[in-house]
């Protein structure tokens, strides 16, 4: 069983030091080191800022709950601020093998996800 609040406490205090952070939920499988965002962007969290706050994103992951990314092995919490838009956002991805991260990141291109 995932340990979701200390997964998200960790998540917020490593995106506190660098404005960007990931943490890890499940173990990943053996040849998968290539993370890839899995969660659509209209799904992910947003904050205005660069602060985000450990409730908001414990209730957002008990609204994933049955989300199949986050049952995957690999799977990790991100957070990351952008400055241009002045957000933060806080999603779900995965490791997997670097074949399949540059298909993901080809097909996100071609749907104009990128």
């Amino acid at each position: 069983m995932t340990d979701w609040k200390g997964s998200v406490k960790k998540l917020v205090s490593n995106f506190e030091d660098k404005k960007g952070a990931a943490v890890l939920v499940t173990p990943p499988l053996e040849g998968r080191s290539s993370p890839v965002q899995v969660t659509q962007d209209d799904h992910t969290l947003q904050f205005e800022g660069s602060k985000i706050t450990p409730k908001a994103v414990r209730k957002w992951l008990w609204e994933q709950r049955e989300c199949r990314a986050l049952k995957r092995s690999g799977a990790f919490l991100f957070a990351n601020y952008n400055e241009q838009d002045d957000k933060t956002y806080v999603g779900i991805g995965a490791l997997a093998s670097d074949a399949a991260a540059v298909r993901l990141v080809e097909r996100r291109t071609r749907e104009g996800l990128v």
